[in-house]
């Protein structure tokens, strides 16, 4: 085929964890990045592309050739191609799903391949075949086999005019092939058989005025007090990192993590009060503007990483199964510096590094931090979220609670 009936897309490929759970309980899927960047593109209409028997379609495309299923060997060098045989008489996947990639076309400059690209994951179910060809405790890598991305079905226009509601194609596909332009990246994750879960804790707040006694006078002064209940509904105890840098499985996309972890940011069980403080978050309901606690990870995070990543066990708090915690947060001054206004306080979702047992009882001798019998990167999170928002008013340097909502 002449050059001319090509289009190259740009084409990023990634595992979206770094475990696959055969068990299940944690989904899993490969995400692709999709962008068109080729000089010849110059059709100001979106392309629309079917996934269904592509190189999106991963059953489908390991056995037709489009993808590489290898295995990865103790050293460098020594990965093993795995037999896919059995996914030879898969049919493709969905043929109601598409992906739609805007045009290159007055797209604004400064835009890079990121931010232009449109992601496409295909989720692998844990009792499917291709499923059963990864064995727990192995390595395995997913990559484009070469440049045909084996798209049957794409055209330019709007999806709603292009695809009907049943998601039946209206008109016949364009005669172009699409081929992996600059196409980089591979899935690389391990099969585990299953994984550790934390327990389920749940994080209760209320918002509450008191009087308390001031250094610079006699008269007892009005503070605003949010109070957290924070309770391990499990039946063992949890020890929670709440400072230092945080590792565990976090979701990615294409080209990087969809959030920030292993950044040192504020956390609500911080013993000092005024890191807890910067937990909060305070929008002004009115414009939506978020005025205090917007916290953003440091541009880069520097850190020596010949040096142990093992937290530190003074970084940790115990929760045992049903003994609530109780934290009591004064937040005054924080209010005092808001100018007039209506506002709401939430409490973002924390996630944390976890181990089951009771922190003063599981170090090794000598040792000040986890044990590395205990220290598992490969978990899930422990996610706290608090079941309220506060909704108050802020007139003359008062402030009145209008409502509470769980």
């Amino acid at each position: 085929m002449d050059e001319t009936q090509q289009l190259r897309i740009s084409t990023q490929v990634h595992s979206r964890l770094s475990v696959l759970d055969r068990s299940g309980q944690l989904p899993f899927s490969i995400a692709f990045g999709l962008c068109r960047r080729s000089p010849a593109d110059t059709d100001p209409r979106p392309l629309v592309l079917r996934t269904a028997r592509s190189a999106l379609d991963i059953p489908y495309a390991l056995a037709h050739g489009l993808l590489t299923l290898h295995e990865r060997g103790s050293e460098e060098g020594q990965d093993f191609e795995v037999d896919v045989s059995c996914l030879t008489k898969t049919e493709g996947g969905d043929k109601s799903t598409y992906v739609v990639l805007p045009s290159p076309i007055n797209r604004a400059k400064g835009i890079g391949r990121i931010a232009a690209s449109t992601t496409y994951q295909y989720h692998v179910e844990a009792k499917s075949k291709l499923a059963s060809l990864l064995a727990p405790g192995k390595k395995y890598t997913i990559q484009l086999a070469g440049t045909d991305l084996g798209v049957e079905w794409h055209a330019y226009g709007e999806l709603d005019q292009l695809v009907s509601s049943e998601g039946k194609t209206t008109q016949p596909s364009n005669q172009e092939k699409l081929i992996s332009g600059t196409r980089s990246g591979h899935a690389r994750f391990r099969a585990v058989s299953s994984l550790s879960w934390p327990p389920r804790v749940t994080m209760h707040a209320q918002l509450y005025s008191s009087e308390i006694s001031s250094s610079c006078s006699t008269t007892p002064e009005s503070a605003m007090f949010l109070e957290l209940s924070i309770t391990n509904e499990g039946d063992r105890s949890v020890s929670i990192q709440h400072r230092g840098r945080q590792k565990y499985l976090i979701p990615w996309g294409p080209f990087e993590p969809e959030r920030p972890t292993s950044f040192s940011l504020p956390h609500m069980l911080h013993p000092d009060e005024r890191y807890a403080r910067l937990s909060l978050q305070i929008t002004n309901t009115d414009t939506g503007v978020v005025v205090y606690g917007d916290s953003k990870p440091p541009a880069c995070d520097l850190h020596d990483i010949s040096s142990d990543s093992r937290p530190m066990l003074s970084y940790f708090v115990t929760l045992k199964p049903g003994e609530p915690l109780v934290k009591r947060i004064n937040i005054t001054k924080t209010l005092l510096k808001l100018p007039d206004g209506r506002y709401s306080i939430r409490i973002p979702p924390q996630s944390a590094w976890w181990c089951y047992g009771i922190v003063e009882e599981i170090p090794d001798k000598g040792d000040n931090r986890v044990p590395k019998r205990l220290y598992k990167t490969s978990i899930p999170p422990l996610t706290l979220e608090a079941e309220i928002e506060v909704n108050l008013q802020i007139e003359g340097g008062s402030c009145v609670v209008e409502e509470r909502n769980a």
